[in-house]
């Protein structure tokens, strides 16, 4: 469920904001910018070691900053209230609106089988990595695999197929309602680069290893995140010592 809309004012030309789907690495009401000679940056939330964050800033009605997300200052405060480090941040290039749909969750369903083709390679599942927090799920065209994150780090991984097709970045959020058939509602939040998928299309296609959905399955609550994408999930998407689950395009 939405609790809250605000505008914002991103990066400049030379200075773009980053998109793709973040975590929180660090919180700090006053903050001064290490990089542009003490800037304040009040209800700071870095969201990667290389000076994107999201803070309170002036937003003058056009892209202003260099990189980061400037919030008003009393959306900034309330915004810091209710995330933690670990959330789940995802920033689009889009103009769409948020669509609600249950098809996302078709990829969870107890349906999806192993129609397409021989049950994919094994898998690895260590959730005491990461005992508790935000959960954003990846499936990746481009490796052929699903990888699930938990608070930032990742739990698991397995082989998919029947994704090949993918194209583009697709991300949806798990609402806390569910539809007449006890389907668990999601939003769409964006989606960048190719055609939306056919998410019942491609449900019938997919093929995983039976005990790695039910895993997953088990973690979906409200506001966990999936990620369907035709980039990879590499060394080269994630920010050291820090961690960005997917960028779909560089500062």
């Amino acid at each position: 469920m939405r609790i809250g809309r605000s505008t914002v004012s991103t990066g400049t030309a030379g200075h773009r904001t980053p998109t793709g789907v973040f975590t929180v690495l660090q919180k700090k009401v006053d903050h001064e910018s290490s990089i542009y000679k003490g800037a304040k940056m009040p209800n700071m939330q870095r969201l990667t070691w290389t000076g994107i964050a999201m803070h309170a800033g002036q937003l003058p009605g056009y892209p202003a900053s260099h990189g980061c997300v400037r919030l008003p200052e009393d959306f900034a405060a309330k915004l810091y209230t209710v995330t933690k480090l670990g959330t789940t941040v995802i920033i689009a290039d889009n103009k769409s609106s948020p669509v609600n749909t249950t098809k996302p969750g078709l990829l969870f369903s107890g349906t999806t089988t192993t129609q397409a083709g021989p049950m994919p390679a094994g898998f690895t599942w260590t959730p005491e990595k990461a005992p508790n927090g935000p959960v954003s799920v990846i499936v990746s065209t481009a490796d052929r695999t699903g990888y699930v994150f938990r608070n930032g780090v990742e739990i698991g991984r397995a082989s998919i197929g029947g994704v090949e097709r993918l194209s583009g970045t697709h991300i949806y959020a798990a609402l806390a309602t569910v539809d007449a058939s006890g389907k668990r509602n999601w939003i769409s939040t964006a989606s960048v680069g190719g055609r939306a998928p056919n998410l019942p299309d491609l449900a019938n296609k997919v093929t995983i290893a039976p005990e790695f959905l039910s895993n997953a399955r088990a973690l979906i609550t409200p506001g966990t995140t999936l990620i369907l994408t035709d980039a990879p999930v590499s060394d080269r998407t994630h920010s050291a010592p820090g961690f960005n689950i997917l960028t779909t395009q560089t500062k």
